[in-house]
C-alpha cells in the first residue's frame, strides 16, 4: 500500500501505553508519529483484536528506521505500539 492512500489528521495514543513502549523499546509515540508522517512502506491492513492495523516503516527526525502499528479512528492514526526496524 502506499503512503499516501492513508489519510491521517492527527495522532492519538493511550499515554500509559507510550511511557510503557517507551521503556520496553526506547522509542516515543512521539518519534513514531514522525515515522508515520515521513512513512515509506505501509502494509497491506490486517485485523486483530476485532479492529484493522497497519505496520508502517518510515523514518524519525533521529535518523532511526522505525516500525509502527496503528489503527484508523476517523481522521487520526491511534499509535499502538513502535519499535526500531530490525537492520
Amino acid at each position: 500500500m502506499e503512503p499516501e492512500e492513508l489519510e491521517i489528521e492527527g495522532f492519538e495514543w493511550d499515554p500509559d501505553k507510550t511511557e510503557t513502549n517507551l521503556a520496553k523499546h526506547g522509542v516515543s509515540f512521539e518519534e513514531a508519529e514522525e515515522a508515520v508522517e515521513q512513512a515509506d512502506l505501509i502494509s497491506d491492513p490486517y485485523k486483530t483484536r476485532g479492529e484493522v492495523r497497519y505496520l508502517v516503516v518510515g523514518p524519525s527526525s533521529l535518523g532511526r528506521m522505525l516500525q509502527v502499528v496503528i489503527t484508523i479512528r476517523g481522521l487520526n492514526a491511534r499509535i499502538i505500539s513502535a519499535r526500531r526496524y530490525p537492520s
